[in-house]
């Protein structure tokens, strides 16, 4: 089994604060592709498709390219599963987080009987989780390092945020339809 280094953090700071529900699954899908362009890099469009054994899972793709995590210093080699798991709330309130668990629990089982050679996982997400310390990070940090991935990074709605702030033209373009609360 490789060295596990991943570094999943959590950005609590945030200048603006974007209601990535209303957008829906497909359009959120969209969102992110062009946060992965802008701030990945990568080329071109990725290949969404549905992994695992019912539609309660994520929708994923496999990246063949290097990508260069800038601000955390991290460089990824091919091999990378990008993850994007939509959440709509409940009528009961849900937070969606105990939801976005049993998500990665469910992706993180396909991914280690996946035909695919997966070397680190990016799990993209709409949830806000409850801070730094919120137990969703060490599920996906641990999870990864059983099925011996390389590395594994989470962005959840803060991090989607400060990416869009980042961004201009990404969240100009994106974000157009909906705006900041």
């Amino acid at each position: 089994m490789t060295d596990f280094v991943g570094k999943i953090e959590h950005t609590a700071v945030m200048r603006g604060s974007y209601d990535l529900v209303r957008l829906g699954n497909a359009r959120f899908l969209g969102l992110i592709t062009k946060v992965l362009q802008a701030e990945l890099g990568i080329g071109g469009e990725p290949t969404w498709g549905f992994y695992g054994y019912s539609g309660k899972h994520s929708v994923g793709a496999m990246l063949a390219e290097q990508l260069r995590f800038q601000e955390r210093g991290i460089k990824w080699g091919p091999g990378t599963r990008v993850q994007v798991a939509f959440h709509t709330p409940s009528e009961h309130g849900d937070t969606g987080i105990s939801w976005l668990r049993q998500r990665i629990r469910d992706d993180l089982g396909e991914i280690g009987y996946s035909a695919h050679k997966v070397r680190q996982v990016l799990y993209i997400t709409n949830v806000t989780l409850d801070g730094p310390s919120d137990y969703t990070y060490e599920l996906l940090r641990e999870g990864a390092r059983k099925i011996a991935l390389h590395d594994a990074l989470l962005w959840s709605a803060d991090e989607i945020g400060k990416l869009l702030d980042r961004h201009h033209r990404v969240r100009s373009s994106a974000m157009s339809p909906l705006t900041c609360y």
